[in-house]
């Protein structure tokens, strides 16, 4: 999935494979206070994905699976 150069910071959640909430940012800091906030609340079937994407196209990831499952 391609998504436009904005140049802001993106925070997205993927539950499932699905994106399920994203919000976009000017300010880093404020994006990587958010980003730091995502815990796992075991609510994914298989997994969820947290993904803060930076305006340079690099990403910080937090990936949470459910015990016993591994792909």
């Amino acid at each position: 999935m391609s998504y436009p150069d904005n140049g802001l910071y993106t925070i997205r959640e993927y539950l499932d494979g699905e994106i399920t909430w994203q919000k976009f940012y000017e300010d880093e800091i404020e994006a990587k206070t958010d980003y730091a906030k995502f815990v796992d609340h075991g609510m994914a079937s298989f997994e969820r994905v947290v993904l803060l994407e930076f305006p340079s196209g690099a990403l910080l990831t937090k990936r949470f699976t459910t015990i016993g499952v591994a792909k």
